[in-house]
């Protein structure tokens, strides 16, 4: 699957003016903070509580995570439908690699998360039986250690062994 998407906004798209060119239309123009630009950013930040410091400090933040122009200028085309087989099989094989790599990845994820569980469903099992070695030591008045949540975890991170009885 591929990893860019197209901006839903055609606004976005229009072209800019070289970095380069010396008209005075480049000079710095304040950004006008309309309901229509709040409204679009609200998922990511609230303007009305952070005002244009907090938008400015939220870009700068946000930049360098953002994927840089391919050298050139040219953004990435992506729509090879109208190519030739060749580019259109070269570009489906590379977003099936990257949709194998992201679901290698999300399963490698996904059984690190399931061990370190079963992990902690052991201590939770362990930290309960030296509970019960001590009250029936007598080091330690009765504890209710019944927990449905526990118990539940431990069901499902450590099933029972089969042929034996828990």
């Amino acid at each position: 699957m591929p990893r860019e998407s197209e901006p839903t906004n055609r606004s976005a798209l229009s072209p800019t003016p070289s970095r380069l060119d010396p008209s005075p239309s480049r000079a710095p123009q304040a950004l006008e903070l309309t309901a229509e630009l709040r409204q679009e950013l609200l998922p990511w930040v609230d303007l009305a509580e952070v005002g244009a410091v907090g938008l400015r400090t939220w870009i700068a933040t946000i930049l360098p995570l953002v994927p840089r122009p391919t050298p050139g200028g040219d953004p990435l085309d992506r729509d090879v439908s109208r190519g030739t087989p060749s580019e259109r099989l070269t570009v489906l094989a590379k977003a099936l690699a990257e949709c194998a790599s992201d679901r290698a990845r999300a399963h490698f994820q996904a059984s690190e998360y399931f061990r370190e569980n079963r992990v902690l469903a052991r201590r939770v099992k362990a930290l309960e039986a030296i509970l019960r070695t001590r009250v029936s030591a007598g080091k330690m008045g009765p504890v209710d250690v019944a927990d449905p949540e526990a118990d539940a975890a431990v069901r499902r991170y450590i099933p029972p062994e089969r042929g034996s009885s828990r």
